[in-house]
């Protein structure tokens, strides 16, 4: 009996299965069917393709962002491909493992800053299920890069508050990390609050000298110096004197004006529909009663709401920023509240706190099976591309043509399509002409020579869904792909 006792009350154990399931739960949701879905809008830009005499570096300091993505991404790229063409599977796979990793090294941080492995495994497990981070995690692209650098920078810089001593290594390391993220993305940036605090909270400590504090504050600014200055100086020369369409691009996207929450929430809720905006938002309701504890997260989370609602044009899925502090506050506050529960009830009703778990497990369940049927599960359908339910909502088919799909199963068997063109005649389409050029040998456009239309049934780019191509009564259908729903979605014909 006693035996039992003591797997029962095992705290080591508990948490070593808490890490278990979060590794096979979290690698379920990013790993299966990971190389179904062709390429995706801005997965085709992660390629290194220099124009004319352009340098490799000249093509980096031309983009819209730094340079880890296209660095991460040139292997596989280049050196892992099936039958000639690009292994989407291979290429996806060091971000998505990225991702895998940034769940625990954010289980890390917040374990360090509250000393409770439940908050660490509540914190963790709600935003590995939540839409953003999974459609991300599924693609090729930079914000994986982003979450975890940041939240290694996060984790060591947090050192600087909570050591007592032998803080460089952790100026060090963190510096390393949200360079990488910087060299990312600017999308950085929205880790400032936190990043801010740490340093401040550590050069106001009176345990510290006056000389160690010189020296960690020469680490931070040496390391920045090495590593992204060299970089953002070479970056805004280029744009400046170029005057590149990037500078266009971000007139386009950042402005005083902002951006209607209206706009926010549509965006939110196509990749967390249902029940997660309400958990989000009792949860961080719930931090403000134990603001001592959860302020720095509730600061953080209003920032960066405020900076991209009011200064992004078309924020788009940049609004997942903000919705890291989110689930952060969120899951705290409900913990807090727990924890609160525990200590001020009687003695005699301290066991019915053991409730608390469990009602909030089950609809962190359900965030992850909300997340399992629209970016895993295929079988029923392609959300948001097809209608679909999702738990028990009857979600419609994706309409609004200004939101952009990540991470979202999509397969239109372009592969298929270019074995049955002929590479010396050209082609056009109602799909995105850069999807359609990654798989596809022939030409892109009209002709008055041999030509083929490529028609999708509901495309990755949505604007296109009800073109019409008048030529098709005159023209042979050579190809047509069926889904495993028994409809024909793609249809190539060859013009007479």
């Amino acid at each position: 009996m006693s035996s039992i006792k003591n797997i029962l009350f095992n705290k080591k154990l508990f948490v070593v299965l808490g890490l278990i399931i979060l590794l096979g739960a979290s690698s379920y949701l990013r790993f299966v069917n990971l190389g179904y879905s062709e390429f995706q809008d801005d997965e085709k830009k992660t390629r290194i393709q220099p124009l004319g005499d352009d340098t490799v570096l000249e093509f980096l300091l031309s983009q819209r962002k730094g340079p880890m993505q296209f660095l991460v991404a040139y292997i596989p790229l280049n050196y892992f491909k099936v039958d000639g063409y690009v292994n989407e599977l291979a290429v996806r796979l060091p971000f998505t493992i990225a991702s895998l990793l940034s769940v625990f090294v954010l289980y890390a941080f917040i374990f360090k800053v509250t000393k409770s492995h439940l908050a660490a495994f509540l914190v963790a497990s709600v935003y590995s299920t939540n839409g953003f981070v999974v459609g991300f995690s599924r693609i090729a692209q930079y914000q994986n890069l982003n979450l975890l650098f940041s939240f290694l920078a996060l984790y060591f810089f947090s050192d600087l508050e909570i050591k007592k001593d032998n803080f460089r290594w952790s100026s060090l390391l963190g510096t390393v990390f949200i360079s990488l993220s910087i060299l990312s993305h600017w999308d950085a940036f929205f880790y400032i609050v936190p990043l801010v605090y740490f340093l401040i909270k550590f050069l106001l400590r009176k345990d510290v000298t006056k000389n160690e504090k010189l020296i960690n504050f020469s680490i931070w600014t040496v390391t920045t110096l090495v590593l992204v200055v060299p970089f953002v100086v070479s970056y805004i020369t280029n744009l400046a004197s170029q005057q590149s369409g990037n500078v266009d691009y971000l007139f386009r996207r950042v402005g005083a004006s902002g951006s209607e929450l209206l706009r926010h929430k549509r965006i939110f809720e196509l990749y967390n529909p249902v029940i997660t905006i309400w958990f989000y938002l009792v949860g961080i309701l719930l931090a403000i009663p134990f603001f001592k504890k959860t302020w720095v997260f509730l600061l953080w989370f209003v920032f960066d709401l405020l900076m991209i609602k009011f200064f992004m044009l078309t924020p788009k899925t940049h609004i997942y920023n903000y919705v890291i502090p989110a689930i952060i506050t969120s899951c705290l506050g409900i913990y807090y509240l727990g924890n609160f529960l525990y200590k001020k009830l009687p003695t005699k009703f301290k066991k019915m706190t053991f409730i608390l778990p469990v009602l909030i497990l089950i609809p962190v369940v359900l965030l992850y099976v909300q997340s399992y049927q629209m970016f895993v599960d295929h079988s029923k359908g392609e959300y948001p591309y097809d209608a679909k339910k999702i738990l028990w909502f009857d979600n419609p088919i994706l309409i609004d043509n200004e939101i952009i799909t990540f991470g979202f199963p999509h397969y239109r068997a372009w592969k298929e399509v270019d074995k049955h063109m002929d590479t010396a005649c050209r082609y056009i389409t109602n799909e995105s002409k850069g999807i359609s050029q990654i798989y596809v040998t022939a030409l892109y456009g009209d002709t008055d020579g041999c030509s083929y239309i490529v028609r999708i049934k509901r495309p990755f780019y949505t604007k296109a869904q009800d073109v019409k191509y008048p030529g098709l009564k005159n023209s042979k259908l050579v190809y047509k792909y069926v889904n495993s729903l028994g409809e024909t979605v793609t249809q190539v014909y060859r013009m007479k």
